[in-house]
């Protein structure tokens, strides 16, 4: 096997991506090499497995002294070089500070790349500025879009595909799609509605008649009506 070549430097920052084998969230570890290899070398996951990490040195984590292996697992991890360029799901806040008492920043255990930022933001970071070149796990990145104007707060429950055309057997990532395919259809559907004599042979197909031409529910008896019936004996 064949190592990818991240071109890391000695004495400069970098910040992994990942996703963790224990809760299964999106990981992030801004840090510093400290030593480097002359040729990485794997480290399979278990005895005779063809899957594992890369060990290409020793690195400390921002701010911190104590020293580490610096792993990197080729096809699902997410390297960019320098601090401060990623947002992912726990660095930003997760519900309104004008409207919620408890201000808080939450991560979802979904086993994807959760990024803060929108699509485009997402889709062209990863693109220009990941220096994983083996990375194959582009139908798990997903992105939080900004829930206001500010970015104060994003909305971790309206989580996109940022590859949506990429193949995947990821459960939760089929979900996502296949929600918001729903929401597409049933917007189609409301267009295809307030257009008159819509039927199922013109372009909007899959949708229903119009809505005007659904039946009014039947009206509830009258009291007259209610009285004409028989009171139980236990009642009386």
């Amino acid at each position: 096997m064949t190592p990818p070549s991240i071109p890391f430097v000695l004495r400069q920052p970098f910040t992994l991506i990942a996703i963790s084998d224990v809760l299964a969230h999106t990981t992030k570890d801004e840090i510093v090499v400290k030593t480097l290899l002359d040729v990485p070398v794997f480290r399979p996951r278990y005895t005779g497995s063809n899957t594992g990490v890369w060990r290409y040195g020793t690195a400390v984590l921002k701010g911190k002294r104590k020293e580490f292996h610096l792993d990197v697992n080729p096809a699902s991890d997410l390297v960019f070089a320098g601090h401060g360029a990623v947002l992912v799901d726990h660095d930003v806040m997760s519900s309104d500070p004008a409207t919620s008492r408890m201000i808080c920043h939450g991560f979802s255990g979904n086993a994807c790349i959760n990024l803060a930022g929108t699509v485009e933001e997402i889709r062209e970071l990863i693109v220009t500025r990941n220096l994983n070149p083996d990375f194959r796990n582009h139908d798990a990145v997903l992105a939080l879009p900004p829930a206001d104007e500010a970015r104060t707060w994003y909305d971790h429950s309206k989580a996109e595909p940022v590859f949506p055309d990429v193949p995947t057997s990821h459960a939760v990532v089929r979900k996502i799609r296949a929600a918001r395919e729903a929401r597409e259809n049933s917007i189609d559907c409301e267009l295809a509605n307030v257009v008159p004599f819509a039927t199922h042979n013109d372009a909007w197909g899959h949708c229903q008649a119009p809505a005007f031409h659904h039946e009014a529910a039947p009206a509830a008896p009258r009291q007259a009506e209610r009285s004409a019936f028989p009171m139980p004996s236990f009642l009386g």
